[in-house]
């Protein structure tokens, strides 16, 4: 009954003990009431112990070979968030399914055609949130059962562990799915409704990089060249991060960048400024022969992964700004340099309701070049860059900037 850090390796590893005792079982250090059980028959399992109404009690979540640590332990904290809700994990897991399970209104709203033609992102922050956080507590749970309480305690664990973000992720795409279910009146009420979370912070939607010092120090992050680049790149244009992120050089021709896919279902159709094509001229002269114009740090035939990006951005910035602070800064910017709204809007490729929106066609390259070109002159400054070529061995010329 030995407590330990649990790893895949120490958890493949693990055999049974015909010397030890009838029943072993090892614990998470980690992730408490998270454990494995090995039997004489060299099978093993997930196991979750927890105590309700003052009795200890122990679950199996199933056979260790049909899922990963990680999403154990996701388990494992998701149905702890039950307990203190006061619902019995053992009760909840065995009880009989009574019309639809939340498993199933989530295949029934990822196959609808609406959620198909959403943006990548979109796609791939819902199905992230519910694999991670809904389905391995609630996933086969009727929807008329599943209780605001749990929704409440989700949010709130997030929120204790300064994932703030992800909390704000959680409750978002949670009422997503359960206004879904009212439209097609497979609930009379949504649980994740009159949710008030406690935050502590307002999230960095509001934050800018609004001084010449704060643009320069992230012009010249110190990262992977993928990394630096394509925070220069989002400086640049002000778009999303996975605009940029998943570019590939077919995107670049004829002067223009052209993002086919975008969150709001409008292509992106940007002219290839001076200071944009030597970003891309850069790339090409470091990672050769590549479709994407920001690969892998592994396999330049892959795209940089979002999770990898993420993770490099925080570590260097020590979470004082995201990649979508940049969009708010670019847009910021350019209000402060009195760049019309309507040019605003079509360089960050806002969608609004109106009827020049509705009505308006074409792609007025002319003017986004005219509110980018003043937004570049400024932006350079600011950095303090010049550009330098040099040549290397293979007598390539290589554009670099250089602080001045």
């Amino acid at each position: 009954m030995a407590a330990v850090n649990l790893t895949a390796t120490r958890v493949d590893r693990l055999k049974y003990d015909p010397k030890g005792p009838k029943i072993q079982r090892i614990w998470d250090t980690e992730v408490s009431g998270l454990g494995v059980e090995v039997f004489v028959t060299g099978r093993k399992a997930w196991i979750f112990r927890y105590r309700l109404h003052g009795k200890q009690r122990i679950i199996t979540l199933g056979r260790v070979s049909d899922f990963s640590l990680d999403d154990a332990r996701d388990a494992a904290v998701a149905y702890r968030a039950m307990v203190r809700s006061g619902a019995d994990p053992k009760t909840a897991r065995d009880a009989p399914v009574e019309g639809m399970t939340l498993d199933q209104l989530y295949q029934k709203y990822t196959s609808t055609r609406y959620f198909k033609t959403r943006s990548d992102d979109f796609r791939n922050n819902l199905s992230s949130t519910y694999k991670r956080y809904l389905q391995p507590g609630m996933g086969h749970y009727p929807l008329q059962s599943i209780q605001r309480s749990q929704i409440r305690t989700l949010v709130g664990d997030l929120i204790e562990q300064g994932k703030e973000g992800a909390a704000r992720g959680l409750l978002n795409r949670t009422r997503i799915l359960f206004n879904y279910a009212l439209q097609h009146e497979l609930i009379e009420h949504s649980p994740a409704d009159h949710i008030k979370p406690q935050y502590t912070s307002r999230g960095k939607r509001t934050e800018w990089l609004d001084s010449a010092e704060k643009l320069k120090v992230a012009w010249w992050f110190p990262g992977a060249p993928q990394t630096r680049t394509l925070i220069r790149w989002c400086l640049l244009t002000g778009c999303r991060r996975d605009e940029a992120r998943m570019t590939r050089h077919s995107w670049i021709a004829d002067k223009t960048w052209r993002v086919p896919e975008t969150k709001n279902s409008h292509e992106l159709v940007l002219p290839l400024m001076p200071a944009m094509q030597q970003l891309v001229d850069e790339m090409r002269a470091t990672f050769g022969a590549t479709p994407w114009l920001f690969p892998a740090t592994t396999d330049t035939q892959k795209v940089l992964p979002r999770g990898t990006l993420d993770y490099m951005i925080r570590q260097g910035t020590k979470k004082a700004w995201s990649l979508h602070t940049l969009r708010h800064t670019v847009e910021s910017h350019l209000r402060e340099l009195g760049i019309p709204e309507e040019t605003r809007d079509l360089i960050l490729n806002h969608a609004r309701e109106s009827s020049g929106e509705r009505y308006g066609h074409g792609e007025a390259l002319e003017m986004k070049r005219k509110g980018l070109a003043t937004w570049h002159e400024f932006l350079l400054n600011a950095v303090e860059t010049v550009p330098a070529a040099t040549v290397n061995e293979s007598n390539v010329v290589v554009l670099q900037w250089e602080g001045r």
